[in-house]
């Protein structure tokens, strides 16, 4: 009799474990892109930075700092850029700043440029158009930072929050987000 009890407990908790991984499965699909902000990123930037240059954070100019500012946030600016590019920046601000906008696109104004003249260096659900919200629920918390990392090491060989934002550079990255993209219109 104990044993069948034991087998009986057994299978109530591989339930409750598979109840439980299919509601952490269900969390985990329904993650929303709420925001990215540049400064989250600055310690790791500033180390970066200080190792390169062999500085100590105490020696740092205000032209290091906006350098270290610059590296911190180009993965958001890319992002940004590419939302431009593809009329799917929806700013609160929108009128306020539709010529940085059109700059944008013109390429006489870098993404990075706008997200610290528009965006206080911060990427928000807001920002984006509800067309493409799904995609970047999915694409930005779950494979960007990988597809970005991977783009930057790989192909620059430069590190992650090493680089600042060029328009070459920024043609690589828009290649694997477009590729991304494409990938999630099919289903």
């Amino acid at each position: 009799m104990l044993w069948g009890l034991t087998k009986g407990r057994k299978k109530v908790k591989e339930k409750a474990e598979i109840k439980k991984q299919e509601h952490n499965n269900e969390n985990e699909r329904n993650k929303k892109f709420e925001y990215d902000k540049s400064e989250w990123y600055w310690d790791s930037a500033s180390e970066r930075f200080c190792e390169e240059q062999n500085k100590t954070q105490e020696e740092l100019t205000d032209e290091d700092n906006a350098r270290i500012w610059e590296y911190a946030g180009n993965h958001i600016a890319f992002f940004v850029t590419w939302l431009i590019e593809n009329d799917f920046y929806f700013g609160d601000g929108e009128d306020f700043f539709k010529e940085d906008l059109k700059l944008v696109k013109e390429r006489k104004m870098t993404g990075k440029e706008f997200l610290t003249d528009n965006c206080d260096e911060v990427l928000s659900r807001g920002d984006i158009c509800e067309e493409v919200l799904e995609f970047v629920d999915r694409y930005y918390i779950d494979k960007y930072m990988a597809d970005y990392s991977d783009f930057v090491e790989e192909k620059i060989k430069k590190s992650v929050y090493g680089i600042a934002f060029s328009w070459e550079d920024y043609d690589g990255v828009r290649k694997v987000i477009d590729d991304a993209y494409r990938e999630h219109k099919k289903y």
